[in-house]
């Protein structure tokens, strides 16, 4: 039986009008806007990935996350499913990796940095980060895991 999945993550405001405007359905990560948008970025980052765990600490971390639960259950088993879950990961990691992509080309971020590289890290830091949390029902190692990645991510920004 094929089971459909379909992600709908955060949206992730990578940077925007001084003026505040922004477009409709855009959610921004709790983070003052200051003089650098590259600052403001990270600050998006941080708040979407502490939203997240602030969510989880609410239910004790209990079910981890629904598509990496999905994922583990069905990838193996059903071809169709699996597909489809691949593509749920991408719709959720190609926001990630396009906002990065516009800072780069604004000149934000560093052109040494490859965004293909820091967007899968910080799903994969997101995904391990929650299995982990899950099993030890904290949200300590979550915490650590896209810190670390948005550290890394944040190496690269332009001063």
């Amino acid at each position: 039986m094929r089971v459909p999945v379909t992600l709908v993550p955060q949206r992730i405001v990578f940077g925007g009008d001084d003026d505040g405007g922004r477009k409709p359905g855009q959610v921004v990560g709790a983070g003052r806007r200051d003089a650098r948008v590259g600052a403001f970025v990270i600050d998006a980052l941080r708040a979407w990935c502490d939203g997240a765990a602030d969510r989880q600490d609410t239910i004790g971390w209990v079910g981890g996350c629904e598509i990496g639960s999905l994922a583990s259950e069905l990838a193996e088993t059903d071809p169709l499913a699996r597909t489809d879950l691949a593509v749920s990961f991408e719709r959720w990691e190609a926001p990630i990796r396009s906002g990065l992509a516009r800072m780069q080309a604004r000149g934000e971020l560093s052109e040494c940095a490859d965004v293909t590289v820091l967007a899968t890290a910080l799903l994969a830091a997101v995904q391990g980060g929650m299995l982990l949390s899950q099993v030890r029902r904290s949200s300590t190692a979550y915490r650590h895991a896209v810190s670390a990645v948005i550290d890394h991510i944040e190496s690269y920004v332009l001063r």
